[in-house]
């Protein structure tokens, strides 16, 4: 009986790891169609159980749902969502996490008229300094650029100058064109229109 139990137990487990496994991969996967296919990141978080998983899974789903909503201009994207992965994400270590939840809840909130436009920059400015202790080159380019908007808007030119600069070379490791583009019409670098790659990327 004792063996039984132990059996059945070990099944459970063995199932649970399983589960748990299908929906990171889920999430996995609509993760890198959210840049370019939004739409279809939508469809399949739509289909994942991460929402009703740990506490990470469900937060990655709030970022994640709410970032291909904002991708795919929809208008009906959820503070609360949002509210969840902040709550999670910006209390941990996990830098690229933390960077994607600070650019996507700028934009977002932008978006949305929350807040005001100091908390907006304010989220900007933590989202570059966390993205630029990691290795994401695409995120790093979007963010400096944004960033980059604002202080410019500003007549911080200096600050601006600084930003396009790193925009520049962020989209330039990532292998990018339009977002070179921006900056360089604003600060122009010599054979900025070097790339050939236009990225479908939703742009301010």
């Amino acid at each position: 009986m004792k063996n039984i139990s132990a059996l059945f137990v070990v099944v459970l487990f063995a199932l649970a790891s399983c589960g748990r496994g299908r929906t990171d991969a889920l999430l996995d996967k609509a993760e890198t169609l959210l840049i370019y296919n939004p739409d279809s990141a939508l469809v399949l978080l739509s289909q994942s159980d991460a929402r009703h998983g740990n506490a990470e899974q469900r937060a990655s789903w709030c970022l994640l749902n709410v970032w291909a909503g904002y991708n795919a201009y929809r208008n009906d994207l959820s503070l609360a969502q949002l509210d969840t992965a902040s709550e999670y994400f910006l209390g941990r270590h996990n830098h690229l996490r933390k960077a994607q939840t600070y650019y996507v809840r700028a934009v977002v909130r932008e978006e949305l008229h929350d807040g005001d436009n100091l908390e907006w920059v304010d989220d900007l400015m933590r989202g570059c300094a966390e993205v630029d202790k990691t290795d994401s080159y695409f995120l790093a380019a979007q963010l400096w650029q944004r960033y980059g908007v604002e202080m410019s808007n500003r007549r911080w030119h200096e600050s601006a100058a600084e930003a396009f600069s790193k925009s520049y070379d962020a989209a330039e490791k990532a292998g990018l064109l339009t977002q070179k583009v921006i900056a360089s019409s604003i600060f122009p670098t010599p054979n900025c229109f070097s790339a050939i790659s236009i990225p479908a990327i939703r742009l301010p």
